[in-house]
């Protein structure tokens, strides 16, 4: 489609026209107007009021002319980017060529008003007249200027000044434009309003004539832009129906296991490696995948689904306003980026039907908002150094240590690299790989035709490249061809690209690497021993073995420990030697079958059965214990929810009922029958919190074990959030939650009426405060997760102290004592109606039940301090 500039006009048209122009003698500017009647001062003062009428009205209907043109052009360029149809572009067509019509009747009657004056005499007088005036107005260097020249240039003033507030109206126009570009009529709608404001202000200064013309310009390009924002909106409709139709497939994806979400360093389609391979393994294994991409979309916050690769594979892309886009690797998430991407996320999970989940972070960037997602176990994937790379900044290497602390597993790529997280943290070291299947396959075709011997590379090459030793090994070996394929970003290439035998291919997609890889006789790794280098196991080395080459390599680390089938060079000279030797025993049967034996015992598949064992054994049993005494209401709206909310792999619920006498036994009997992982016991009589909590304690199998009062209503992600501190610690003894109603610290300023606007403030909450344990003394025993170890140690609940009141107390006294930590957590909210239980009990029954177990704890403790709030 043209851009419907002037000249793109058809040309018969304008050829047409710029004829008639130049037959009718037409005067195109008041410049050419001024000069042409310079020195005709002997017109008289009518002659000159027509010269003047002529000039004022050529001058303004020209630039009317001249700027709807421009808005026209501006239409058509952002028609051209949403609506291709050729109903709109005739219309345009239309327009443009009515303005060039209307142009050349300006001319045509220029041209009668000329010749008019030419055929004017000189009336009685004007001389003198004249030459009066050309007195007055003689100017400061002595040249004369007549009445005409003054005319023109207050005319031309008044165009300048007309032409500086229209720039004003295209500028601002200009900016709403860009604006609905990026923004997609989504948040920019107030600013849009201000501009309006800003535009109407200026429109009002003009002059009436310039505000006729505007108002009939607009009247006639309105019915345009009403159809170009009801394209807007269908798109906006379109693009929603689309994510809706996506989400269905993905709901509709069987999944009987956990859901993966991938925060990774590079793109998908970028390079592939090792977080595409371990993505793509974990699909194999059944898991539905959603790999996000390192780039944002503009517009609300949103998780825009922009492909499909598989059945289960998902690639996402996170959208939110364009002034807050920002590169992963050079500098960390803001405040406003972790808020916009936790709601997006937030919603995403809960449309995509996403309850058990599984998040890798390949990348430090991702710490604030992968370690937020509730009901998910976060694995840090460290594949390299961070600190080595140059455009690293220092909030990316605060986020890792920030990760590395407080990811529930972390997995490195090196035993360097391990070594060195050790030092922090402990670690899983699982390698790198190949899809060795596929690498031993030869390719159709060979994509590089060679005559002569071929050394080759493939991946980055970047300041970590040594090209130096591959210019001199080049130099060296003028009867080989270095071929090196890759992008050449940080890396100076000017002096290699000089050398007749070294060959740059750039940068060449997966699925094609072995049409060249196939053509290599010797295969490098020639990379400087840089502290990034030295944590690093190179994936290229798993993909060269797997095709049988022979590898030469500087002296890694990671190689020195497999020098059995790569031949490692330790200086330049034994770089060219090592070439050379692998060239002459390239073909060696036995050589050939070891390198690819290597190849298929290091296989992704393999890499990725490792990392499942890593996900299983970070989920130790959890038994959850529910104490239940009449309050049957309360105690529905408890089980529901943790049904409901519950995502953990291995947990199992335990309602002890102290002989409720409201029909609560009779529905915990129907309930248990619903879930596999639930048992319902009964007793005979009210044996007291103590005591009713002992007999779920002494049926449970968990490491870690749960007393959960049942007037609380559970958040989504509460039990992964509690477990995870534990797996961290192992000094750890007792944990509780934050709440909205205990007689402690955790208690915290929040309000809500209902249970759905309280997950919405206290999702709110939990995710601001992600990974903030705060140290106590006492946790309330309404909710309490104890370790295993503990209850081994220290015992059960001391039943002495009969219904309640001080019974944790005296347990978390007794923990300490034993050298346990006890803590409350920040970022997991329950919900507490509070003493539902005791409610029921006449005031002064409580306060005699209080008073006697306070004497019964001072006698064992010493005087209690009451607890306070935060």
């Amino acid at each position: 489609m043209n851009d419907f500039f002037p000249e793109e006009i058809e040309q018969e048209q304008v050829q047409n026209k710029s004829d008639l122009l130049k037959q009718n003698g037409y005067i195109s500017s008041s410049k050419d107007c001024r000069v042409q009647f310079e020195n005709e001062t002997q017109r008289d003062e009518v002659s000159c009021a027509i010269v003047t009428q002529l000039m004022t009205k050529h001058d303004e209907l020209m630039f009317q002319q001249e700027h709807k043109k421009k808005l026209l052009h501006e239409l058509i360029k952002i028609q051209k980017q949403f609506h291709p149809g050729t109903e709109l572009e005739e219309m345009l067509r239309e327009e443009l060529i009515a303005a060039q019509n209307e142009l050349l009747e300006i001319c045509v009657q220029s041209k009668v008003l000329a010749a008019q004056l030419q055929n004017s005499e000189p009336a009685a007088g004007t001389q003198n007249s004249f030459e009066n005036r050309e007195v007055t107005d003689m100017k400061s260097d002595g040249q004369l200027t007549n009445p005409l020249q003054s005319r023109v240039k207050n005319l031309e003033e008044q165009n300048e000044n007309y032409s500086q507030k229209i720039n004003e109206l295209l500028s601002l126009y200009s900016e709403a434009k860009q604006s609905l570009e990026f923004e997609r009529l989504t948040v920019i709608k107030p600013i849009v309003r201000k501009l309006r404001r800003r535009a109407i202000s200026v429109f009002h200064k003009l002059p009436m004539g310039m505000q006729t013309v505007i108002r009939k310009v607009y009247r006639r390009l309105k019915p345009i832009i009403n159809e170009f924002i009801d394209i807007l909106r269908r798109s906006k409709r379109a693009a929603a129906q689309k994510k809706l139709k996506m989400l269905n497939e993905i709901n509709n994806c069987d999944n009987d296991s956990y859901d993966v979400l991938v925060f990774p360093v590079i793109d998908w389609h970028f390079r592939f490696q090792r977080p595409q391979h371990i993505a793509s393994g974990l699909a194999g294994k059944g898991h539905r995948v959603f790999y996000f991409s390192t780039t944002f979309a503009s517009g609300e916050p949103d998780v825009l689904i922009t492909e499909q690769l598989d059945e289960r594979v998902f690639i996402c892309q996170f959208q939110f306003p364009a002034f807050q886009h920002s590169s992963i690797y050079e500098q960390g998430m803001t405040k406003k980026q972790r808020a916009y991407i936790n709601k997006a996320l937030d919603q995403f999970v809960k449309d995509a039907g996403i309850k058990n989940s599984v998040t890798i972070v390949d990348h430090p960037f991702w710490a604030p908002v992968a370690l937020a997602v509730a009901d998910s176990l976060v694995v840090y994937d460290c594949m390299d150094d961070h600190s080595g790379f140059q455009n690293t900044a220092e909030q990316i290497l605060q986020a890792e240590t920030y990760l590395i602390q407080n990811a529930d597993r972390v997995v490195t790529s090196s035993a360097s690299l391990s070594e060195k997280i050790g030092r922090e943290r402990n670690n899983t070291l699982i390698r790198n790989a190949a899809d060795a299947e596929w690498f031993a396959q030869p390719p159709d075709q060979i994509a590089y035709q060679k005559n002569r011997p071929v050394v080759g590379y493939f991946g980055a090459i970047s300041d970590w490249f040594d090209i130096e030793l591959v210019i001199k090994a080049a130099r060296e070996c003028p009867e080989y061809d270095f071929v090196l394929i890759g992008n050449t970003y940080q890396c100076n290439t000017k002096t290699a690209e000089t050398v007749s035998n070294i060959h740059f291919i750039g940068e060449v997609p997966y699925r094609n690497l072995k049409e060249y890889l196939y053509a290599f006789d010797v295969c490098l790794i020639p990379f400087k021993l840089t502290e990034l280098i030295q944590h690093t196991n190179p994936v290229k080395l798993y993909e060269y073995l797997a095709s049988g080459k022979p590898v030469v390599a500087t002296a890694m680390p990671e190689l020195l420990l497999v020098d059995h089938v790569v031949s490692i060079a330790h200086d330049a000279d034994s770089f060219v030697t090592k070439i050379r030797e692998a060239y002459e025993t390239k073909d060696e049967i036995q050589e050939i079958e070891a390198r690819k034996s290597f190849a298929f015992e290091n296989k992704w598949s393999n890499r990725v059965d490792q990392l499942e064992q890593v996900i299983q054994s970070t989920a130790p049993a959890v038994s959850v214990i529910v104490l239940t005494y009449n309050n049957l209401e309360l105690t529905h709206k408890c089980l529901e929810s943790l049904m409901e909310l519950t995502h953990y792999p291995d947990w199992e619920l335990i309602v002890v009922d102290n002989a409720s006498s409201d029909g609560t036994q009779t529905y915990l009997q129907d309930f248990s029958e619903k879930y596999e992982n639930v048992k319902v016991i009964l007793n005979e009589e009210n044996v007291g919190f103590a005591a009713g909590n002992n007999v779920g304690i002494e049926k449970s199998r968990g490491e870690y074990v749960v007393l959960l009062n049942n007037d609380t209503y559970v958040t989504k992600g509460w039990l992964w959030g509690m477990v995870r501190y534990f797996l961290q610690d192992n000094r750890l003894g007792l944990l509780g939650p934050v709440t909205n109603n205990i007689g402690n610290e955790a208690k915290i300023d929040i309000s809500y009426e209902g249970m759905e606007e309280m997950s919405i403030k206290a999702r709110k909450y939990t995710s601001e405060h992600t990974r903030d344990l705060f140290n106590m003394n006492t946790v309330a025993f309404f909710c309490a997760m104890i370790s295993r170890q503990v209850i081994n140690e220290v015992g059960v609940l001391d039943e002495v102290f009969g219904c309640g009141f001080f019974e944790d107390d005296d347990y978390c006294i007794r923990a300490r004592n034993a050298g346990y930590k006890i803590a409350i957590t920040e970022d997991v909210f329950i919900h507490h109606h509070l003493s539902a239980s005791f409610n029921k009990l006449k005031a002064e029954q409580r306060q005699q039940l209080f008073d006697k177990n306070k004497q019964i704890f001072e006698e064992k403790w010493g005087t209690w301090t009451p607890h306070v709030y935060r």
